[in-house]
């Protein structure tokens, strides 16, 4: 729950949630999604396993699968 409440997270789940009905959470799921497979670049972990926030996941703008199931989460959390 961490992730959904630090301010860049929040941030950007609101910048995609703006434009969009709140009452039509598949938009919202779909508008979270797109910026997480557009914006953050997938890279391959290296040899070991390494684990980064969400907030840290956007400012370095790439991320592994995981990495990236864990900031769509986030925001997903972030927008209830």
């Amino acid at each position: 729950w961490d992730d959904a409440r630090t301010p860049l997270v929040r941030d950007m789940a609101r910048r995609i949630a703006l434009p969009i009905d709140p009452n039509r959470q598949d938009l919202l799921a779909n508008g979270v999604f797109r910026v997480v497979q557009q914006a953050i670049r997938y890279v391959k972990d290296p040899a070991s396993e390494e684990f980064s926030d969400g907030q840290e996941i956007l400012r370095q703008g790439f991320g592994d699968c995981d990495d990236k199931v864990r900031l769509f989460l986030a925001m997903a959390r972030s927008l209830g």
